[in-house]
């Protein structure tokens, strides 16, 4: 852009230049008109100069806004965990019940025939002298649901150290109705030898259900 300063300077070299040509008879011209003229063209240059720069301005467009606007992000929601009850299934302890003897109880069932060890004696480990004579006697119950017919049940010997005095099979001495109790009595010597002994018998009839045991230690 052209300052004042500029177009004045411009002005004056032109003049400089002219008065260096040949020498021409010039017509004196008065120092007054000729300052008068220098101001004229300068205050028509700058006019010149503001028009133009006035245009340009005004043919230059504005800066446009192109900012988008702002869309507000949707924050996640949350979602809450339900967390999910297992059910962890609890083992259940089922008790063994055995047929009869050495402290067996009944059966969860009933069934025809069936017993329930009460007492013994002598008890199991019982300490003998070696080669005396002993009565063991076993109470036990029927907890089934039949009589136990003398002439249908048996005690019988079935295994281990063979301490009776006589039989190995014994009728049974009574009848017992189911609920009823009875003393199975079995004669026996105990070994000479010192150590320990046992043996086991059982309740036969259709088949076998009570099972017996005896165990006694004989001193030296």
């Amino acid at each position: 852009m052209l300052t004042q300063r500029s177009i004045f300077a411009i002005a004056l070299v032109a003049l400089l230049l002219a008065g260096c040509g040949p020498a021409v008879a010039q017509p004196t011209t008065d120092p007054n008109q000729v300052r008068d003229i220098i101001s004229t063209s300068v205050a028509q240059t700058l006019e010149a100069g503001q028009t133009a720069q006035a245009a340009q301005a005004s043919n230059t467009p504005l800066p446009t806004n192109t900012t988008e606007p702002l869309i507000p992000t949707a924050l996640p929601t949350h979602t809450p965990v339900i967390p999910t009850l297992v059910v962890v299934p609890t083992a259940t302890n089922t008790p063994f019940v055995p047929a009869g003897g050495g402290g067996g109880g009944p059966a969860p069932t009933p069934s025809p025939y069936q017993c329930q060890w009460v007492k013994q004696k002598p008890a199991d480990w019982t300490v003998l002298k070696p080669g005396v004579d002993f009565d063991m006697v076993w109470t036990v119950k029927n907890t089934g649901t039949k009589n136990w017919e003398p002439t249908d049940i048996d005690l019988m010997y079935l295994r281990g150290q063979k301490m009776q005095a006589y039989f190995d099979l014994i009728d049974l001495p009574a009848l017992v109705k189911p609920g009823q109790t009875i003393d199975l009595i079995v004669d026996m010597f105990a070994p000479k030898t010192p150590g320990n002994y046992s043996a086991t018998w059982t309740l036969r009839g259709a088949h076998e259900f009570c099972t017996l045991t005896i165990s006694i230690t004989v001193a030296k």
